[in-house]
């Protein structure tokens, strides 16, 4: 709780300053792992909370950098309320995958088309049509306390897939599932190194991608067409937002969760490739205190809500 405190009332200083009172409801996350209801990894998804606005999107620390994002307290969110003197640090990390994309160039870059699909690169959202300011696009869901593209690969929707394999649990002799009169799924879960958490199979998308890397390195070779065939005819449970902390004021990520839902586990077990020692997969019962990252656990939701099942 210490670094919760130190957090709140770096928070109300800042504020202070900038002719806020002290009295200014701010969002605070724990930064402990007290819960698994109450986590943060290294990527920095706190646990479960309730806000109007994204949340894990303003968590101060942003993820494996140095930087620290500007507060933005709820109320102040939304680009339509005057947020005086917001100044919030510019950031953008080195990656490899990025190709001829230089988000520094981009900056000065006036003819890229965005709300469109700007030759390989797919610019539109979810959400509808985002503004644009200066040059750059503005996040749909507001302030973030960050400028630039942060470690996302380009400015504008990062577009991503999550992968959500379910199958009905057989096990009838957990604790938890006599205390259910609902069906209960199991649901594949992937850790990559020394994570706390685990997580949905998926990533980002690069430019021409169906799949994204992350979840071509659990597949074996050879395999891909079989596995397309099983997305195509999966279920769109969401597709969307998704509140993450890796977002900035510029830059955002959004998902399509896709649920592939099976009769057994044999088509998966003759998909799945020899998984190197950095990477787990197990088959979880899928439950709301499920250790996973927070903006994952709604996707969850949603998929247990459309299969009447135990959340």
């Amino acid at each position: 709780m210490d670094q919760v405190s130190h957090y709140m009332k770096w928070i109300i200083s800042a504020l202070t300053e900038k002719g806020f009172s002290s009295k200014t409801r701010i969002l605070v996350h724990s930064n402990s792992l007290e819960s698994e209801e109450n986590a943060v990894t290294e990527h920095g998804t706190a646990g479960e909370k309730t806000s109007l606005y994204h949340v894990n999107a303003r968590i101060l620390p942003y993820p494996l950098s140095r930087v620290t994002r500007y507060p933005v307290p709820d109320e102040l969110v939304p680009w339509e309320v005057v947020f005086p003197n917001y100044d919030p640090p510019l950031y953008i990390a080195d990656r490899m995958d990025r190709g001829s994309y230089d988000p520094k160039h981009e900056m000065t870059e006036k003819n890229r088309k965005y709300n469109t699909l700007d030759g390989l690169l797919d610019l539109r959202s979810s959400c509808g049509t985002y503004t644009v300011k200066d040059g750059l696009p503005l996040n749909p869901m507001g302030r973030t306390g960050l400028r630039g593209v942060g470690s996302l690969r380009w400015f504008g929707p990062n577009h991503s897939l999550h992968l959500v394999l379910t199958r009905w649990s057989l096990n009838t002799l957990t604790v938890l599932q006599k205390k259910t009169s609902k069906s209960m799924l199991e649901v594949l879960v992937v850790k990559y190194g020394n994570n706390e958490l685990w997580a949905l199979p998926g990533g980002t998308l690069d430019q021409v991608e169906e799949i994204p890397a992350a979840l071509r390195s659990i597949l074996k070779p050879g395999y891909l067409d079989e596995f397309l065939c099983l997305l195509r005819n999966g279920t769109t449970v969401f597709n969307g937002y998704l509140d993450d902390p890796r977002n900035t004021d510029n830059s955002w990520i959004e998902t399509h969760a896709i649920n592939v839902h099976l009769e057994s586990s044999v088509v998966m077990d003759r998909l799945l490739e020899e998984l190197s020692a950095g990477i787990s997969l197990r088959w979880q019962l899928l439950d709301r205190k499920i250790p996973l990252y927070a903006n994952e656990k709604e996707i969850l939701q949603l998929t247990a809500a459309q299969h009447g099942a135990h959340y």
